[in-house]
């Protein structure tokens, strides 16, 4: 009977031993816990047009932001520092003071905190060390019914994704049917700007 518990635990012990040749597959930790990253390139991902004096939506091409933002295929930042230390995002322009978020992490998505909020800022890619900063550029016009109102105009830039559902309803106008006058126009567009390492 004992040779057969031994042989049985010296079975089970070259099984223990036998190598598996199976690759598992990892992801290479970051080198450093401060990354710098340089502008490489943009995508539009949509553009959207309402117009009055009926608020419908109007097919657009890229070309179209260009009516109020020429700027907007070269970033306001040509680089971006990520410190995973002190969990700070660092956006670094060539002309002018940098801008210093802390930031939190989930799963893949970057927010900055502001003013006591999240805001969502991009997607980063910890594997291949590149970041997707998304921007918003979104115009509003509201032409005034009669001479006793004055003609509203917004133009704003910021960072997360613009759709439908958090552009109307605003105060200026809480659905597109409510473009009621010529010249009335709601506009924005969602751009991502490609950053990884130098």
């Amino acid at each position: 009977m004992k040779i057969y518990i031994y042989l049985i635990i010296a079975v089970f012990t070259c099984l223990a031993c036998e190598s598996d040749d199976s690759e598992v597959t990892t992801s290479p930790p970051l080198a450093s816990a401060k990354i710098s990253l340089s502008f490489k390139n943009y995508v539009v991902n949509n553009v959207n047009l309402f117009k009055g004096p009926s608020g419908n939506s109007i097919n657009v091409t890229e070309s179209y932001i260009q009516n109020y933002w020429t700027l907007y295929k070269e970033p306001s930042w040509k680089k971006v520092e990520i410190n995973l230390e002190e969990m700070s995002l660092t956006l670094i322009t060539e002309n002018s003071a940098d801008l210093k978020y802390n930031i939190s992490l989930k799963q893949d998505s970057v927010f900055i905190k502001e003013n006591n909020n999240l805001e969502y800022l991009g997607y980063f890619d910890k594997n291949t060390s590149s970041l997707k900063v998304k921007r918003v550029f979104k115009y509003l016009k509201k032409v005034p019914l009669d001479n006793s109102q004055a003609l509203f105009i917004s133009k704003i830039t910021g960072f997360g994704i613009a759709n439908y559902s958090n552009v109307f309803p605003s105060d200026t106008f809480t659905s597109p049917s409510n473009m009621t006058q010529t010249g009335d126009e709601v506009f924005w567009a969602n751009v991502t700007y490609n950053y990884s390492l130098n």
